[in-house]
């Protein structure tokens, strides 16, 4: 009987050949989150963004460079990108994901939809409403988790303090303390211009 042969799936653009994995990692995402599985979700979700991150960087550098994506990996980089963007309201699918890596998402969403827009030659999907409606998912997401490192770093300090050190680290803790207080009376949202 012979064997099975390994099927490798075509990559949907030569330029972006780790769209097929992007792909691939959020639809098991979204398999584990449907099954309600007891396997951990953080590791596939983690594999989803980075993989998410590493397409949006290769279709900012080609959508930059000039270079042209067709109508249909365009959709799917679009919606596979918009599904990730419905995952960031699961906390299991983010329990354990770096928020670096959202907001290094959610700055290429932007851009790509910066530039999109202001080009005639690529598709509409680049800068659509649902790309942008993506953008505002993440965005929304890191402006109520930014806190959480803001809100550790301030422990440290307040921690430092009931220490009664004295030195220049008290000084640039006590700066970064007033900083804190003034970014949060300032806070307000801010939309890519376009």
């Amino acid at each position: 009987m012979p064997k099975k042969q390994k099927t490798k799936a075509a990559p949907f653009n030569d330029k972006l050949k780790g769209l097929y994995h992007f792909v691939s990692a959020t639809e098991k995402v979204v398999e584990l989150l449907e099954s309600r599985s007891c396997k951990p979700v953080h590791k596939a979700s983690a594999a989803a963004f980075r993989g998410g991150g590493l397409v949006t960087n290769k279709v900012l550098e080609l959508v930059q460079s000039g270079g042209s994506i067709d109508e249909s990996t365009a959709c799917l980089y679009r919606d596979t990108s918009a599904r990730l963007g419905t995952l960031l309201s699961d906390g299991r699918a983010v329990s354990k994901l770096q928020l670096k890596a959202v907001m290094k998402l959610m700055d290429g969403l932007g851009k790509v939809a910066q530039v999109s827009s202001a080009r005639t030659d690529l598709p509409l999907t680049l800068s659509d409403t649902v790309l942008m409606s993506t953008w505002l998912d993440f965005k929304t997401y890191v402006d109520g988790h930014g806190d959480d490192r803001l809100l550790m770093m301030q422990q440290y300090v307040k921690t430092f303090q009931s220490q009664q050190r004295r030195g220049p680290l008290k000084t640039l803790l006590e700066d970064y303390e007033e900083e804190m207080r003034s970014f949060r009376g300032r806070r307000a949202w801010s939309f890519p211009s376009f």
